[in-house]
Order: structure tokens, then C-alpha cells, then sequence
């Protein structure tokens, strides 16, 4: 039985054996993205330092993603549908990639 769970422990440890330590950074950021509206996901990217100025703030808050989905689910921190079996990005990537524009 201890063998067994040594065995288990083992192979839990090494899931991440192989990924890149800028991904597993890229992971932990993005699990620290939520709201339950805009105002409170622009405010932890803000947090999690992928809002540089309080203009890009100010544009986080007016665009909802409410207005490009029916998701009820649609400030989670994962993809959603918007139409013909087609997904808008999660919200951390969608600010990694604004990020990188200014």
C-alpha cells in the first residue's frame, strides 16, 4: 500500500516535468484572473501587472465581454463561445496580448 502511494506521489510531482518555467509562470498569473463583472476583472489584471496605464484600465471596464456573448459564464477566466461553434480567448490572454501592444 505504501508503494503504491509513493507511486502515485511520484507521478503527481513529475506532471510538470518538461514545461517550460514561463509557462508554469504564465499558469500560476492566469488562475489570479477573476470577477464577477469588468470592473473586477480589469482590476486583478491590473493586480497581476497586465494593465500599464489607467487609460488601458479605463478600456478594460467600458468593453464588457457580455456584449460579444450569450455565456452566462462569460467573466470566468476561459474561453466563450460567440458564434457558429467559435470562441472569444480567455481574459488573460486577451490582456497579455494588449499588453504587448503598448
Amino acid at each position: 500500500m505504501l508503494k503504491l502511494a509513493l507511486n502515485c506521489l511520484r507521478q503527481s510531482i513529475n506532471v510538470y516535468e518538461g514545461v517550460s518555467p514561463s509557462l508554469l509562470a504564465t499558469m500560476s498569473l492566469s488562475a489570479n484572473i477573476k470577477g464577477s463583472n469588468m470592473n473586477e476583472l480589469a482590476l486583478s489584471l491590473q493586480k497581476a501587472g497586465l494593465v500599464s496605464s489607467e487609460a488601458e484600465l479605463a478600456a478594460w471596464k467600458d468593453v464588457d465581454r457580455r456584449l460579444f456573448t450569450k455565456s452566462k459564464n462569460c467573466y470566468l477566466n476561459r474561453p466563450c463561445p460567440i458564434s457558429k461553434g467559435e470562441n472569444m480567448t480567455d481574459i488573460f490572454t486577451h490582456a497579455v496580448i494588449v499588453n504587448s501592444l503598448s
